[in-house]
């Protein structure tokens, strides 16, 4: 695995239940990369994710995460899960929720350090949530709440930062700031975002996978409405969101 490669597929299928939602992906991901993850419900744009972070085993192929097992690279990796995944009803506040993620699964226990202590407050700064530590989650709004979620993925310094859905329930102004916030993490690490929304991908992104039970990556400028209609099976307006034309 060459070192600029940071996440790498090779012939990967993988499902549930014996049944296959990938087939025989192959993807390189590039360090530094703004990689954006597209296609239909149920083509496979989340256990692609699952698969590179260890979550689920792939039932033929081979998957490495930073030149290791996922399983093992995931203390160097971090992840913000789907909206509706997440429970805002646990009794948990803001700096609570962000320090947990400094006790990654599998390491022993041990005390919170006045480094993890540092590193959380750092993400929580620079997510500009840093006023909210004190107060529970389940008081939050959408968009505040993404925000801690992506502090608490940056609060164990990641080298790649795994992205599902991260604006689906926030409104159109609050999309384009996550976008933004993304853009500017990608300065310092390699970003994979799942998205539903074509426009905002396809502006930032410096490449687009397109997953339908297989995977084909474009750069953007070369995605045409023949791509898209083979990929969701149906003709797609793409609008671009500089100038709001439909294309």
């Amino acid at each position: 695995m060459s070192r600029d490669i940071v996440c790498e597929f090779e012939g990967v299928t993988a499902g549930y239940d014996r049944v296959p939602v990938l087939d025989d992906v192959t993807l390189a991901v590039r360090r530094g990369e703004f990689l954006g993850v597209i296609g239909p419900n149920g083509g496979g744009k989340t256990t692609l994710l699952r698969v590179a972070l260890g979550l689920l085993e792939p039932q033929r192929g081979r998957v490495a995460v930073l030149g290791q097992a996922p399983r093992v690279a995931c203390r160097r990796v971090g992840y913000v899960p789907q909206f509706s995944r997440f429970d805002r009803e646990f009794p948990i506040t803001v700096a609570e929720s962000v320090l947990a993620a400094r006790l990654s699964p599998g390491w022993l226990p041990r005390r919170l350090t006045a480094a993890d202590r540092s590193a959380a407050a750092l993400a929580l700064d620079e997510m500009e949530v840093g006023n909210l530590a004190a107060r529970p989650i389940a008081q939050l709004s959408g968009g505040e709440l993404q925000r801690v979620l992506l502090a608490r993925a940056l609060a164990c310094e990641p080298e790649i930062l795994f992205l599902d859905e991260p604006t689906a329930n926030v409104d159109v102004r609050m999309e384009e700031t996550i976008f933004d916030l993304l853009r500017r993490l990608n300065q310092r690490m390699t970003v994979v975002v799942v998205s539903h929304d074509i426009g905002f991908v396809t502006e930032h992104a410096t490449r687009v996978a397109c997953v339908n039970r297989g995977l084909e990556c474009h750069e953007p400028g070369a995605l045409a409405g023949d791509v898209f209609a083979r990929l969701y099976g149906m003709p797609v307006r793409v609008v671009d969101h500089a100038t709001r034309a439909a294309r």
